[in-house]
């Protein structure tokens, strides 16, 4: 094998095994600049690549924010080959630098980025399909701020990009797609993904960095096809969000029994509708992304899933913005109104003890 790519990326040391190929750190021969080089054996023309797909989704992508640029891809003697620009950590790497916990502010800030990565692919009519900590980076040197997503290998178009007519449905129960642990429950389901689906991750990889798991982080069957079933169900089992809250939000919250979200975003109504029946008895406003086949009444604000606007994403990242700003409120209420009680009880010890003296 010829350790020297396009005549002048030079192949280091390996950085990670993926489903789709594996990386590499390199270096250009004659600048010294530092690349990742994705490998993938290549078999015939005529058989599917990943990584020639992957890379052909890069360059259609490239030069938007938070988009690596690809620098050099193609064949070479029995190795498919993708250059791109090195990168920094992942969001994995630093949230276990932090001890498996992100503050509430590092999450908004990292949704703000995050969702806006989304919604550009979006736009460019593709689904990522596995959205995960590992699967966004951080830039290098004056863009160490931003977040990069990488890793298209599973990406794919949802849509018709001239028509703007969405693939057909489509339901295949025994193939997951992604990564278990954030794949939406339409994935577990074997439903053909959808921006949806990705926000959906994306919803679970902000819980997962502000409680450090999830509920059904694990998990572990003898295979992969009965771990995929038994998170599936984890899944399906939880979707009581309100009479869950101890398993989702932890016992600061569960523990104050009237403690409930002032708004709830469903971006998949229709296997949630225990959770939207809670909501209208606890009297919480409901928003939800509904398809064209599904009665919109159910949830008292409802968003056209074939919306061609930005108002999904926006309306999500405000949400989380405003629901953060309200719970750090809430939350110094709650601890003042227990500081207030425990003085109160103390007060009511202490006239007792000198009473009794």
């Amino acid at each position: 094998m010829d350790f020297t790519f396009g005549g002048k990326y030079r192949l280091e040391e390996k950085l990670a095994i993926g489903g789709c190929g594996t990386v590499f750190y390199g270096v250009h021969t004659v600048a010294g600049k530092e690349v990742a080089i994705k490998v993938e054996p290549a078999i015939t023309k005529d058989v599917y690549s990943p990584l020639r797909q992957e890379s052909k989704i890069y360059r259609s992508l490239m030069g938007g924010p938070g988009v690596p640029w690809i620098i050099w891809s193609g064949r070479q003697g029995d190795y498919n080959v993708m250059v791109i620009d090195l990168l920094g950590p992942s969001l994995e790497d630093l949230f276990k630098m932090c001890n498996r916990h992100f503050s509430l502010k590092t999450v908004l800030l990292l949704a703000d980025q995050l969702i806006s990565r989304l919604e550009f692919i979006h736009t460019h009519d593709l689904v990522h399909r596995d959205i995960k900590p590992a699967n966004f980076v951080m830039g290098t040197s004056r863009a160490a701020h931003l977040v990069n997503v990488i890793d298209f290998g599973l990406a794919k178009k949802y849509r018709d990009a001239r028509t703007g007519v969405h693939i057909p449905y489509h339901q295949d129960t025994r193939h997951g797609v992604g990564t278990s642990l954030f794949a939406s429950l339409n994935t577990h389901l074997g439903i053909e993904c959808s921006p949806r689906d990705d926000l959906e991750s994306l919803s679970y990889m902000l819980i997962y960095f502000l409680r450090g798991t999830l509920p059904w982080r694990k998990l572990k069957a003898p295979t992969v096809a009965a771990t995929w079933e038994i998170i599936r169900d984890a899944k399906l089992a939880a979707q009581g969000t309100l009479t869950n809250k101890l398993q989702f939000f932890g016992p600061d919250v569960a523990e104050e029994e009237r403690v409930v979200p002032d708004l709830m975003v469903f971006l998949n109504p229709i296997p949630n509708m225990h959770a939207i029946r809670e909501c209208a008895i606890e009297h919480v406003p409901t928003i939800g992304v509904v398809d064209s086949n599904v009665d919109p009444r159910i949830v008292m604000y409802p968003i056209p899933a074939n919306d061609e606007s930005t108002r999904t994403a926006e309306l999500i990242a405000g949400v989380l913005s405003i629901a953060g700003r309200e719970g750090i409120a809430l939350k110094a209420e709650v601890a003042a109104a227990r500081e207030r009680r425990m003085r109160t009880q103390d007060r009511a010890r202490r006239r007792a003890a000198y009473s009794k003296s």
